[in-house]
């Protein structure tokens, strides 16, 4: 089913920027608004009709490349062994990966690459 929404005329649009915004025709958009012309204000508020979008069937999850990092943003409390129990490493592996010397504090917001 389709469900309806209204759009606000910006200005210099047309009835054909508006359609391809929305990936419906020009043709189908202008009958639903009853136009006969091409005409348009701004501000005027037009209907258009959006389809449901087909549900995507799930993919399995690809293998991350070796060495494959992702960034984790540090937390309130956490320490560099919570962490790398989160993340099925070594502390070790998170000093590598950070630069990270034995003194090194985390700091809550502090970014830091963790393997994927």
């Amino acid at each position: 089913d389709a469900r309806l929404i209204w759009h606000r005329v910006r200005p210099n649009e047309t009835y054909a920027l508006i359609a391809r915004r929305y990936s419906i025709a020009t043709e189908n958009l202008m009958a639903w608004n009853g136009a006969s012309t091409p005409a348009l204000e701004m501000g005027q508020l037009v209907k258009v009709f959006i389809a449901p979008r087909p549900v995507a069937a799930a993919r399995p999850a690809l293998p991350s490349p070796p060495g494959a990092t992702r960034a984790y943003r540090v937390q309130s409390g956490d320490t560099l062994w919570d962490i790398a129990q989160r993340s099925k490493t070594t502390v070790e592996q998170l000093r590598a990966l950070n630069g990270l010397g034995y003194s090194a504090r985390l700091m809550p917001g502090m970014l830091l690459k963790v393997p994927n």
